[in-house]
């Protein structure tokens, strides 16, 4: 059994409610192609509604105010299920263009306390495709910086919710399509490193994408999961958010 699941389960077999917290990018905030019921975390929201049917599911989904700048606020309760009195919350803190560096620079948008009043039971990271866009030099940084960015807000986040479980994801896609080989390759490879020296719990959502790629294919390799605008190679359509839930939620709960 995973320890996510065991956590999760353990919680709701003493009657307490349960809080998911997923921080990252625009992938996380997942606007860009998707409405707001299709982004992986509403996808995510609506698979936990099915397996615990006795058990109400609502969403929080952050409203962003630009790259540098904290969530304006949180939207919600938005509920998925009402089913009883317990509860699995998952917030949606993404923000589009966010490094880790500049994640740790809004740290306020999710820890310590939420708005509800609970404390995160569950951290959902996914960083890495902003670090590795070295077009730009506003975001761009080596894979060691990477790293070093993503220990600090490991550290962050044991110092102001040591109870929580951190879920490393590593970042998804952002090619052109043409190889086989990724950009984002290293930095996964600095966020699986970080994950074994913390003993967190990873999920390879690079590989499950790159395993996706077909070369010379439409949509930069990626058919059906990506956006089909000109120029976008890493948001998510809804059918991408659809299979990337799925294999977030395979992962943490072991099935």
């Amino acid at each position: 059994m995973s320890i996510i699941k065991d956590i999760i389960e353990n919680k709701l077999k003493k009657g307490e409610d349960v809080l998911i917290m997923a921080v990252g990018d625009s992938i996380t905030w997942g606007m860009n192609h998707c409405s707001a019921e299709e982004t992986f975390c509403a996808e995510l929201a609506k698979m936990f509604a099915n397996k615990y049917p006795d058990v109400s599911v609502l969403r929080y989904d952050g409203k962003a105010g630009g790259e540098y700048k904290p969530i304006k606020y949180y939207e919600g309760p938005i509920y998925v299920s009402s089913a009883g009195k317990q509860k699995i919350t998952i917030v949606r803190s993404g923000v589009g263009g966010n490094t880790v560096r500049r994640a740790i620079n809004r740290s306020g948008d999710y820890i310590g306390t939420f708005m509800t009043g609970e404390t995160p039971d569950i951290f959902l990271l996914m960083f890495g495709i902003n670090d590795a866009l070295s077009e730009d030099k506003n975001k761009y940084v080596i894979p060691d910086i990477f790293y070093s960015d993503l220990k600090e807000l490991y550290n962050l986040l044991k110092e102001n919710n040591p109870d929580a479980e951190i879920v490393f994801m590593t970042p998804t896609y952002n090619d052109r399509g043409l190889e086989n080989k990724s950009r984002l390759d290293s930095y996964s490879d600095k966020m699986k490193q970080l994950a074994k020296e913390t003993g967190s719990f990873l999920v390879d959502t690079h590989k499950l994408w790159m395993d996706h790629c077909v070369v010379n294919s439409e949509n930069y390799g990626q058919r059906d999961w990506l956006s089909d605008v000109e120029g976008d190679s890493c948001h998510f359509s809804p059918k991408g958010s659809i299979e990337t839930a799925k294999f977030i939620f395979n992962s943490i709960m072991g099935e």
